[in-house]
């Protein structure tokens, strides 16, 4: 079957011809039918690729399942489902079921492709490691990227603020329509200040760092007393900072990593389900809405890429089959 791997010394995109999936007892085969980029796939380095290998490419994708797994009980062929799949970047992936969320009725293939991990790593963030309430605030350091769009969204649906940094004014003005409260046009490390202002002085209850280190100490510094500094990624490729540890220390504050590479199928299955069980509905209401940025056919994968890493885009970009 057609597919796209990851070259270990370039980090591009290749086509390659690959033989279907093995359906495994607690998985099932997706007949893909569209499938998102996400920017940490692609960041070398750290362990995530090995030089001079192509590694299975895609994270996550929608499509219709066309095979189920003897032990997988509550999902039949033909479901539109969309999630986390092994690599996605495939006519057929297979999707652990504990993973698999049903389509809400109004999305399309696209739309369903960009709903699953940047939701999911926004939820796990905001309110499983970052203990939101309503009218707390989160600090969203790159708040036009996929999981920056997604912590937005939920922020707004469950009743939380949001303070997000972007790289234009143009990009700050549609992160405000989408349902960003405050934010800067800036992508410097200079905010914590004008968080303080938009919180009235008591600071973020959450920083959701997609950046890296290099907004660390600035992010430590715009947190609450107990506020939580939640690492998603490091695009920036910065991963041994500086550190504020005053701040930490006067503020108590918490920082933890929320990153899927060592987790169980268990452990990924748990934080799904109670995605499903916060999120989703928000999702099937239409209070929620994944923002699509673009859409390439799947041949055009490798361009899709490169569009992703001029950092124009806002939300998800998608490829359909």
């Amino acid at each position: 079957m057609k597919s796209f791997g990851i070259d270990g010394d370039t980090m591009d995109l290749v086509p390659r011809e690959v033989p279907e999936p093995t359906l495994k007892p607690d998985a099932v085969l997706v007949k893909m039918r569209a499938v998102a980029l996400n920017r940490g796939e692609f960041v070398a380095g750290y362990g995530l690729h090995a030089p001079g290998s192509v590694k299975t490419a895609g994270y996550e994708g929608a499509g219709e399942i066309i095979a189920v797994g003897v032990n997988v009980k509550g999902l039949s062929i033909g479901d539109r489902v969309f999630g986390r799949a092994d690599a996605a970047f495939a006519e057929i992936a297979s999707m652990q079921a504990g993973e698999v969320n049903r389509i809400p009725a109004s999305f399309d293939w696209q739309t369903a492709a960009g709903a699953g991990i940047t939701y999911i790593t926004a939820y796990d963030s905001l309110i499983v490691e970052g203990l939101c309430v309503p009218g707390d605030w989160a600090l969203i350091p790159a708040a036009s990227s996929g999981v920056g769009v997604a912590a937005i969204q939920i922020c707004r649906a469950l009743g939380f603020k949001s303070f997000g940094t972007t790289g234009s004014v143009a990009k700050l003005g549609r992160l405000k329509s989408i349902g960003m409260d405050a934010g800067v046009p800036s992508r410097a490390p200079t905010f914590a200040s004008q968080v303080r202002d938009a919180t009235g002085g008591r600071g973020a209850k959450v920083s959701v760092n997609n950046v890296g280190g290099t907004v660390v100490t600035e992010s430590l510094r715009s947190l609450c007393y107990r506020g939580t500094l939640v690492i998603v990624g490091y695009v920036d490729r910065m991963v041994m900072p500086e550190m504020d540890l005053l701040a930490v220390h006067i503020n108590r504050l918490r920082i933890i990593g929320v990153s899927q590479k060592l987790r169980s199928p268990a452990e990924r299955a748990e934080t799904t389900q109670g995605f499903r069980e916060v999120v989703l509905p928000h999702m099937v209401s239409g209070a929620i809405r994944p923002v699509v940025d673009r859409v390439f056919d799947f041949k055009e994968l490798p361009a899709a890429k490169r569009f992703m890493e001029t950092d124009g885009h806002i939300g998800k970009i998608v490829a359909v089959l």
